[in-house]
């Protein structure tokens, strides 16, 4: 039981991290997006329970 309780208390903890802040506004420069995506997309996945999931970040028809 204890285990369990060790197990939901450090997957609650890592599901309660902060959004990344983006270090600079550059146009073109999407490493904050990026960062963003990665958090967000994990943490929805996590949240349902999704086995898989396919993103594409698409500027002026151009794969980033």
């Amino acid at each position: 039981m204890s285990s369990r309780l060790a197990s939901a208390i450090l997957l609650l903890g890592a599901c309660a991290t902060p959004a990344p802040i983006a270090e600079s506004n550059l146009r073109g420069d999407y490493r904050h997006t990026e960062n963003y995506l990665a958090w967000r997309v994990d943490r929805v996945v996590a949240d349902n329970e999704i086995t898989g999931i396919s993103i594409a970040l698409i500027d002026d028809q151009k794969v980033i």
